[in-house]
């Protein structure tokens, strides 16, 4: 994966390898589930806020590792099939 680094006006470019963990799948940010569902990323955001005050679950669930928002594709898969309705 390519990272494109900003600090005081330079620009670096650094290749970074990131490591895969074999028994666990890849976790997705923000912008790419408002991507796979069809939302915008404020919609995920407000669905977070409501269900830290306790409401009724809006969104799918979602994973914080410090400030970083991460959702794991399986619980995406989880919210889109619980969301049809046939």
């Amino acid at each position: 994966m390519s990272v494109t680094l900003r600090h005081h006006g330079l620009v670096t470019k650094k290749t970074v390898t990131v490591p895969v963990i074999p028994d666990r799948e890849p976790l997705m940010n923000e912008h790419e589930v408002a991507a796979r569902l069809g939302v915008r990323v404020g919609l995920l955001r407000e669905w977070r806020y409501l269900d830290s005050k306790g409401s009724r679950s809006r969104g799918p669930k979602y994973l914080k590792l410090g400030r970083l928002v991460r959702y794991r594709q399986s619980e995406i898969d989880r919210y889109i099939d619980e969301c049809s309705r046939i």
